[in-house]
């Protein structure tokens, strides 16, 4: 078990809650290196699984999924009963075309499934916990030295001012995918979810003792902004079109 399966397996629960009935054809839009795409796979749903980066388009085939090189919104196909951003549609410009082509993309009554963040509501508090959480686990020498953001965060000291770079990288806000879809569609559903510990998985054990610190961190960051403590930034949308 690794790390990123804690994450996988809490937006398959996601996705599965909105997909009761099979069989369902999904097109995920940003696959990355096809974690999710395989795991809905082997439950039975049929997905073509797309993403601008060659290299994560590659590792998804190596799993045996059907994943294509591909810049949205570029991109035609027979219709889908579900079109899934996974994390990936703060990246897309701009968003109403990006919204539209899913849109078009859609059987009558489908949907369109997103998991993203609302990074701009990362407060003093909601930093320090992570940068809490990343000193602990570094200190007792399971905090690999892999992904730069998690070490030039950790080397700043846990300065809040770090997410103010990290904002102005041209991402698209959590607000500003909520307007797009208060201006584009009539009916969707949002909830907010744990999200600040995928900042850590990359540079944590790829192995179960990975795997455990993993699950703790995403327990821990759902309790503690249950108890008020600190701000979840996941962000959940489902349109019914």
């Amino acid at each position: 078990m690794r790390p990123v399966d804690i994450a996988t397996t809490d937006t398959v629960k996601f996705v599965q809650a909105n997909l009761s009935l099979f069989p369902k054809r999904l097109l995920e839009v940003g696959c990355g290196k096809g974690e999710l795409a395989l795991e809905l796979q082997n439950l039975g749903y049929q997905i073509i699984a797309v993403d601008a980066d060659p290299g994560a388009v590659e590792q998804a085939r190596s799993l045996g999924i059907d994943a294509r090189q591909v810049t949205w919104p570029d991109f035609e196909e027979e219709p889908f009963d579900a079109v899934l951003f996974t994390r990936s549609l703060h990246h897309i410009p701009p968003l109403a075309e990006a919204l539209e082509k899913a849109r078009s993309l859609l059987k009558p009554g489908g949907k369109i499934i997103i998991e993203d963040f609302a990074y701009e509501e990362i407060d003093p508090k909601t930093s320090e916990w992570l940068y809490g959480m990343a000193h602990v686990i570094k200190s007792g020498g399971l905090l690999e030295a892999k992904e730069g953001f998690v070490n030039s965060f950790l080397e700043t000291g846990g300065k809040f001012e770090f997410w103010q770079h990290f904002r102005s990288h041209g991402l698209h806000t959590g607000a500003t995918i909520e307007k797009a879809l208060q201006e584009g569609f009539s009916r969707f559903s949002t909830e907010k979810t744990a999200a600040m510990y995928r900042y850590l998985m990359g540079n944590l054990p790829q192995d179960d003792r990975g795997y455990a610190l993993a699950q703790n961190l995403f327990e821990a960051e759902q309790r503690l902004a249950e108890a008020g403590g600190i701000e979840l930034i996941g962000r959940r949308y489902v349109v019914q079109v």
